[in-house]
């Protein structure tokens, strides 16, 4: 007869690296679950608009829930790890809409790369942006390589290249 109750020892105990196939892919299913629980409690934006702000969250969290399925720490002590970065995650958008510039500071801020078909240098070289990459962009956004139809380009603080033409 078991002395251990194995709900106890998946949740509370991290494994001895002798766990065995059925315990760990309890653990993986279980922080499968919680992990989308954790993404839809946090950012509405996954995946189409994230931010570098949003990217992180994703990256920190996959890092953290991944020690939970392979043992390196204590499953619900890194769950509630989780909880709070998806926490301060959600303060942060919040705060980052109800001041706009608390939100720049955070997410960062749009960089104009062309003004009336003229490159703005300076700016293509501090975003490392080529102007092969801004005329690709152009052809994939606009199907046209003429820049002198560009009233606007933005590099969007999610890290797309936004065009505003000329009639």
């Amino acid at each position: 007869m078991c002395d251990v109750d194995p709900l106890r020892e998946i949740l509370l105990e991290a494994p001895d690296p002798s766990t065995d196939w059925v315990q760990m892919s309890l653990r993986a299913a279980l922080v499968f679950v919680v992990g989308v629980a954790l993404m839809r409690l946090g950012s509405r934006r996954f995946p189409g608009q994230s931010t570098p702000f949003d990217l992180l969250l994703a990256v920190v969290l996959g890092s953290v829930l991944s020690r939970t399925i392979n043992g390196e720490a204590v499953f619900v002590t890194t769950l509630a790890a989780c909880l709070t970065l998806v926490v301060a995650h959600w303060v942060f958008a919040w705060l980052a809409f109800r001041s706009h510039r608390f939100g720049k500071l955070i997410k960062g801020g749009e960089h104009t790369l062309v003004r009336d078909g003229k490159l703005d240098w300076p700016v293509l070289d501090a975003c490392q942006i080529t102007e092969r990459d801004l005329v690709g962009a152009l052809r994939l956004r606009c199907g046209t390589e003429e820049m002198d139809r560009v009233r606007v380009a933005q590099l969007e603080n999610t890290g797309e290249i936004s065009f505003v033409l000329r009639d």
